[in-house]
């Protein structure tokens, strides 16, 4: 069974992770951009500027330039990753828990708790790209927001009870997902409207309307979809629209057919490893489960052939909105789902197994392997990106240092800088020698003081204002 050791142990390395790579991380890229808005019209006028001219993504960039108001403050990027790390992790907790209780599994509430967070590290550890997902803060308030808010709409599905407090979240939820990320926000479209489609052809329209899920679904839907289109249709989207690719049907069926083998023939293989290591305690949860379902084995064996196709139908719709949109795989923001629905799938098929096991022998020897084998693998990581982290951090503040002493100097032209060191697991958009490139750009844009910009964009201001 899960001791209590392990429990701590791996609660106290996986947060000591979290913090070393949140005190270490630092803005990059877009975030420049997004500060330099907000430092010349305020963060108002800056969502609205995007609105009108880039992107219609107005909810999370209102938050977006809000919280960047407070960028100057040394604390201010850590304890935004700490903070959404928590809120994550609470809310997953809470799902838990809830579906314990809809199983009448008597999982303790610190077992529940351990199992939330070893689904949020098994989802960490096989990001697409971690620093992106995880460590880039207008990626994170985009899609990582998104996905939070996801999960708390799932929350308010699975409720039974009224909850006005459940309720006003979800409906807020709901707008942020639809206005803030839209590869995310279709596939839970698709997702639920799936599911109402089955239960309809499963019970007929009538029970489906019947019932109280499906309002809520239906809710839900509606708002998604309108807060959807009124990024989709925003003038800063269309424009952004035809900057990107417009393949062909059949193209984008070619695209979607890549995408879907690069996840299950490439990614899923290097990866399994993992999902495994950090789906084994759910082996226990298995044990516990079989002593009061006592199920047959052929039916746990359909089970787990249920979970298998519906994760590979799942993973198949968080596709679709890519190809659809970008008319490409997507960057690894886009997919963050992905990670998270694996290492659902793992749990579920690894808890399935362990009711077909709750007679081994063998338990504590495995119990003992798999554990001792989770808090060495988390403590490598905690080890090694404390260093790379560290080193990472200190090289950029320098280099900042730098530019704001060569500035204060009143130098003009370009500037040459050393290379970054290996970010490890954090984000680094690093700059390069063509001083065209965008991240460059944003920059550059950052480093000019307010009353330099005022003085040289006059006009543009007055154009904003009216």
């Amino acid at each position: 069974m899960i001791s209590k050791t392990f429990s701590y142990s791996f609660t106290i390395l996986f947060a000591a992770l979290i913090f070393i790579l949140s005190w270490n991380s630092r803005l990059a890229a877009d975030d420049y951009y997004f500060i330099y808005l907000t430092k010349v019209s305020g963060p108002f006028n800056a969502t609205f500027l995007q609105f009108n001219q880039f992107s219609g993504r107005w909810f999370c960039h209102l938050i977006s330039t809000f919280l960047l108001t407070f960028a100057d403050n040394r604390y201010f990027l850590p304890a935004f990753f700490i903070a959404t790390f928590l809120a994550l992790y609470v809310i997953l907790s809470a799902l838990i828990c809830k579906i314990n209780f809809k199983l009448k599994n008597d999982i303790t509430k610190s077992n529940s708790n351990l199992l939330a967070l070893i689904i949020l590290a098994s989802t960490f550890f096989n990001s697409f790209s971690i620093g992106e997902n995880w460590f880039w803060f207008i990626s994170v308030t985009t899609y990582l927001w998104s996905f939070i808010c996801t999960l708390i709409i799932l929350l308010f599905l699975l409720n039974d009870k009224k909850s006005v407090s459940l309720s006003a979240a979800s409906l807020l939820c709901s707008i942020y997902i639809g206005s803030s990320s839209e590869s995310i926000a279709l596939s839970v479209v698709l997702l639920l409207f799936s599911y109402s489609v089955y239960s309809i052809f499963i019970n007929g329209i009538q029970s489906f309307l019947k019932k109280k899920e499906s309002k809520k679904i239906i809710f839900v839907v509606s708002i998604i979809s309108l807060a959807l289109l009124s990024s989709i249709f925003s003038p800063g989207s269309l424009l952004r629209h035809k900057l990107l690719p417009s393949p062909t049907i059949l193209l984008q069926f070619i695209i979607f057919c890549k995408s879907a083998v690069k996840i299950f023939l490439f990614y899923l293989p290097k990866q399994i490893w993992i999902y495994l290591l950090f789906g084994s305690p759910w082996l226990f949860v298995g044990y516990n489960l079989q002593k009061k379902l006592n199920l047959p084995s052929k039916n746990i064996n359909k089970h787990i052939v249920k979970t298998i196709s519906l994760t590979l139908f799942t993973v198949l719709i968080c596709i679709l909105p890519n190809t659809v949109i970008l008319g490409e795989f997507g960057p690894a923001r886009t997919l963050l789902l992905i990670p998270f629905i694996f290492s659902v799938c793992m749990a579920i098929i690894i808890s399935l197994l362990g009711m077909k096991a709750n007679n081994s022998k063998y338990q504590n020897t495995f119990s003992f392997i798999t554990q001792f084998a989770l808090l060495s693998f988390v403590l490598f990581h905690a080890i090694s990106q404390y260093k790379i982290s560290r080193e990472f951090s200190t090289q950029y503040d320098n280099r900042i240092n730098y530019l704001d002493q060569i500035q204060s100097q009143g130098f003009k032209g370009e500037a040459k800088v050393p290379s970054l060191p290996d970010q490890g697991f954090l984000y680094n958009a690093e700059l390069r020698s063509d001083t065209s490139y965008f991240v460059n750009q944003h920059w550059k844009k950052d480093c000019f003081s307010t009353i330099q910009w005022l003085s040289a964009n006059k006009k543009y201001l007055r154009q904003l204002k009216n």
